[in-house]
């Protein structure tokens, strides 16, 4: 090619280039926008039928307590949904605080099993605390503790009915890592490559059964990179997966 003509290449894909991220900025602030405006007339609606649901307003018929409980379930699902889009577009854009500090691995883990007790028994799945290292992770509690809670939740999720979860930490030099096993029907090989992509559903008929957004273990490994950690997992199809959380012990 020519200079005159190379340059007009060089031109062309500096313009698309510019376009793309152009389009990706306004995409992520309609994502947040929307977000944003949806967020509170849905928790003024969640919360009605809430009540309405457990009976504040008196007992329902039978018909109409079903279709209450539908309303809320899938009010409460939307909400999971739209608080993951703010949090996914915090994360990309860099404007999420993180408070770093040593905590007690057991502490902080234990705290999240007992938030995730009742949803366990709803699944009818046990989870079981396995051996946990009595270290210090420098991490951000509540970050951490999102990102454990999107792995256990998927390994309930994905478990079989009476099937079980097994937690519990394995040393990596000065690093742990924080494991999570399921016994379910593990990931498939040709979806193992994008499972941390955002929006990454093994299949979509069976997501939307799950009532899966698509953008947890996305958030999940934004949160742990931000605190110096890394993600991964392994896993046989038909024999379940293991997760894990690799973080930094005592701020090493």
């Amino acid at each position: 090619l020519s200079k005159g003509k190379r340059d007009d290449v060089v031109w062309l894909i500096s313009e698309d280039l510019t376009e793309l991220k152009k389009l990706d900025r306004m995409k992520s602030e309609f994502i947040s926008m929307v977000s944003h405006e949806l967020r509170t007339p849905l928790t003024s609606i969640t919360g009605a039928l809430g009540l309405l649901s457990n009976g504040a307003a008196g007992a329902l018929p039978d018909k109409a307590q079903n279709l209450t409980e539908i309303a809320y379930r899938n009010s409460r699902h939307l909400a999971t949904l739209i608080n993951d889009l703010l949090d996914i577009e915090k994360l990309v854009a860099g404007k999420m605080a993180f408070d770093l500090q040593n905590w007690p691995v057991p502490d902080l883990i234990q705290e999240v099993l007992e938030n995730l007790e009742s949803y366990a028994q709803e699944r009818s799945v046990r989870i079981y605390r396995m051996q946990l290292a009595n270290s210090r992770i420098h991490v951000d509690r509540t970050r951490f503790q999102q990102a454990l809670s999107n792995l256990l939740s998927n390994a309930i999720k994905f478990s079989p009915e009476h099937g079980t979860v097994e937690v519990f930490t394995r040393p990596r030099g000065p690093r742990i890592q924080i494991c999570v096993r399921d016994y379910g029907d593990g990931i498939a090989p040709e979806f193992q490559d994008r499972i941390f992509e955002k929006f990454s559903q093994a299949d979509s008929t069976d997501g939307r059964r799950q009532g899966g957004s698509g953008l947890g273990l996305a958030i999940t490994r934004e949160l742990i990179e931000h605190m110096n950690g890394r993600v991964g997992f392994e896993s046989t199809p038909g024999e379940g997966a293991l997760f894990w959380l690799e973080l930094p012990v005592n701020g090493r």
